[in-house]
């Protein structure tokens, strides 16, 4: 009891008034309904003396001990009260009403206060260690006081783990089961993409991931720490394949490796498909068209544009006095977005800046206004206060920003899961005829955009980019264009055939279905409806009448043409080992990525991973929003310095006077002509059959012969 004695007006209970009265007083007199009321012995709340309300109220109250609590429960839950059953029976058999206060409290008491079985808190162990592994928290949150207290009131029979246990035997378990499943997992995976990439951390550590990336999920394979290596192609090249053997994939059923654009990378690439001819070089698209934008802002007028820019922003962000004054403005004209800085590993980032500029105008001369008045503070960089008045700058501004917003739209496109090596060439086919038709302000702007798109477009000249375009209905005709005739497209697909392992055979009657589908002939001949189709749709139609030209397809479709698994992968790196958390070593980081990545792909099975795509001419000042293409920005270093030294002048003088190399790969002339306008929506999902390997030696002319 909470109390030796009763209160004034309560006795003890009387034992035969049940086990529901313990730690109970009932009441002298008895009072409505010919009933004792009664009064809780801890909490000294009254209560109503009907035996099912003493037992909610014990249920209920903070104040009653666990273990007399629990001991209280078990007593009633065995208890039989006689003429209870009776009692509580309807009368009219037809009329049930179902009473809660009967068994839904014994399934809630037990829920509440009986402890759960050892499988059972195995499994809530098992729930809890993923939580932690997918918010990239550390393992201490599971000592956190109010943590526990929470699940306390949620349970308070739980018992939680430590953190100790957390980071023992728990995560040992559920890391060894990672890889059981993964080593018998991975000798299936068929029609694969490697992606390898680099990043440094927090300790200043050269830190690379290397992928295995599928249509539906990606597999980490390993995260390595490389700083005491040289970083050389052989380096690089022998760690990735020891990642692959450790993981048992085949390197047979790969068909393509994506990574960034340095010298060292390109140099892994080249070296692997001459190891393995089946794996083809793929240049990351994010990043080409990232290296667009800061070419296009290297245009000299835009250069001082966006050192203003990046200044402005950084004033007004660092300021509390202006920055509160300016959000109190964004309330009021309802602006959805704050201002943005600028994050100097990706340039794209730099068009929130200056939209961000554009769409505040109004605020800073706000700001300035007020900035006269001697009951606010004044602004006291000269720069900022001549940038503000400045309506040139300003005028600057939305030509880069008209400039910028195409290539905007198409990264937003393009970091879509779905996307297709045939959405590459597309990209830079539909920004190029954007810019082409604009009218630009700027003298020599549009000449600079076109030079800056024709420079990136170089690095896209493998044939698998055309092959891709060629196997999409809606552009086979602009992918038989100057560079690329349709017998050279042919020949080429049938040379990547034969290294993925067709067999002379079917690279024959590939040949024949390749030529049936450029002349348009059965069952090639009624493919003009298919612009706003997914390829998975298109070429499903076709695989029993052209089976092999549907598995050839399926297996184009199935390159990933960007790294951003990767960046992902290191954003959620840069969650983990963060400066408070910077003793993390790299072998942990490993096993948290691999975890990591498999709950995201648990999580997101039947989810849309990417989310819908821009489209041309979405983006306006008021509601931009601009998403990472490459994982979120968590792990890149947002820079309140000026950008003097980062951006630098990019002049095509020569380049202006030349064939344009869009030119020279497609005739834009004649396309003009053909399609005004051509979207794409990658959705569904394409399967791949492997194809038997042929031990005999042929040729691709021995093909062409054979067919002619």
């Amino acid at each position: 009891m909470g109390l030796r004695q009763p209160p004034d007006g309560f006795l003890k209970p009387l034992t035969a008034q049940g086990a529901r009265w313990t730690n109970f007083y009932r009441s002298v007199d008895k009072g409505t309904g010919n009933r004792y009321s009664a009064k809780c012995g801890f909490c000294l709340c009254s209560v109503p003396g009907r035996p099912d309300k003493l037992q909610d109220h014990v249920i209920s109250c903070r104040s009653w001990p666990i273990v007399e609590k629990n001991k209280y429960l078990e007593v009633v839950d065995t208890e039989k009260r006689p003429g209870s059953r009776k009692k509580n029976r309807p009368r009219d058999p037809k009329v049930v009403v179902p009473l809660a206060s009967s068994s839904m409290r014994q399934n809630t008491s037990s829920l509440v206060a009986r402890p759960p079985s050892p499988q059972r808190a195995d499994d809530n162990h098992s729930l809890l260690l993923k939580a932690i592994i997918y918010g990239g928290l550390p393992f201490t949150f599971a000592d956190n006081v109010y943590f526990k207290e929470f699940l306390h009131a949620l349970s308070p029979s739980y018992n939680a783990p430590s953190s100790d246990t957390l980071r023992g035997h728990l995560f040992t378990e559920m890391f060894s089961e990672h890889l059981q499943k993964k080593r018998s997992h991975f000798p299936s995976i068929n029609d694969y993409t490697i992606c390898f990439d680099g990043f440094t951390d927090v300790s200043e550590n050269s830190i690379y991931a290397y992928m295995l990336l599928t249509e539906e999920t990606d597999h980490v394979l390993e995260i390595a720490d490389l700083s005491a290596a040289q970083h050389s192609s052989i380096e690089l090249k022998e760690r990735l394949l020891s990642s692959l053997y450790r993981a048992r994939a085949l390197l047979d059923n790969a068909i393509a490796c994506v990574t960034d654009s340095p010298a060292t990378m390109v140099k892994v690439q080249s070296d692997f498909q001459v190891m393995h001819p089946n794996v083809i070089p793929i240049r990351c698209c994010l990043h080409a068209f990232n290296l667009v934008v800061k070419d296009i802002l290297g245009f000299p007028l835009f250069v001082n544009v966006c050192k203003l820019n990046q200044a402005l922003v950084n004033y007004f962000t660092s300021s509390y006095s202006w920055r509160k004054i300016l959000n109190k403005w964004q309330e009021v004209k309802k602006i959805p977005h704050h201002l943005s800085t600028f994050c100097d590993t990706r340039w794209f980032s730099l068009a929130r800046v200056c939209i961000g500029v554009a769409t505040y105008e109004e605020g800073f001369l706000h700001c300035f206004e007020l900035s006269d008045r001697p009951d606010y503070p004044w602004i006291t960089d000269e720069e900022v206060r001549n940038t503000i008045m400045s309506r040139p700058h300003f005028e600057h501004n939305e030509c880069l920003v008209e400039a910028l917003k195409p290539i905007i739209d198409v990264i937003g496109k393009l970091k879509r899961r779905t996307t297709t090596v045939a959405d590459v060439l597309w990209s830079f086919i539909e920004i190029y005829r954007y810019a082409k038709i604009s009218h630009y302000k700027l003298p020599g702007l549009k000449e600079h955009i076109l030079c800056a798109i024709g420079k990136r477009v170089k690095e896209f000249q493998d044939p698998i980019y055309f092959i891709a375009l060629f196997l999409h209905p809606a552009c086979k005709n602009v992918a038989m264009s100057r560079m690329m005739m349709a017998e050279k497209i042919i020949r080429a697909a049938l040379e990547i055939a034969k290294v993925w392992h067709f067999n002379k055979h079917d690279t024959c009657l590939l040949f024949k279905e390749l030529i049936s589908y450029r002349n348009g002939d059965a069952p090639f001949n009624e493919l003009r409806g298919t612009i706003n189709r997914s390829t998975h749709d298109i070429w499903n139609q076709f695989r029993s009448t052209s089976p092999l030209l549907y598995r050839f397809a399926t297996k184009v479709f199935a390159i990933v043409p960007h790294s951003g698994s990767c960046e992902q992968i290191f954003s959620s790196l840069g969650l983990s080992k963060s400066k408070p958390r910077n003793r993390l070593e790299v072998d942990w980081l490993n096993k948290l990525a691999q975890l990591q990545c498999d709950l995201k792909s648990e999580v997101q099975h039947t989810k849309n991973f990417c989310g819908a795509a821009l489209t041309m001419g979405s983006l306006s000042r008021g509601d931009f929003e601009l998403e990472s293409p490459i994982g979120t920005e968590e792990c890149q270093r947002e820079t309140h310095e000026l950008i003097d030294e980062s951006i630098e002048v990019v002049c095509f003088e020569n380049e202006i006077y030349e064939a344009n190399p869009m030119e020279d790969f497609f005739d834009l002339e004649a396309f003009e002509h053909e399609i005004s306008s051509v979207a794409f929506e990658r959705n569904g999902e394409v399967g791949s059959d492997m194809v038997g390997q042929c031990a005999e030696d042929w040729t691709i002319d021995d093909i062409i012969a054979e067919v002619v």
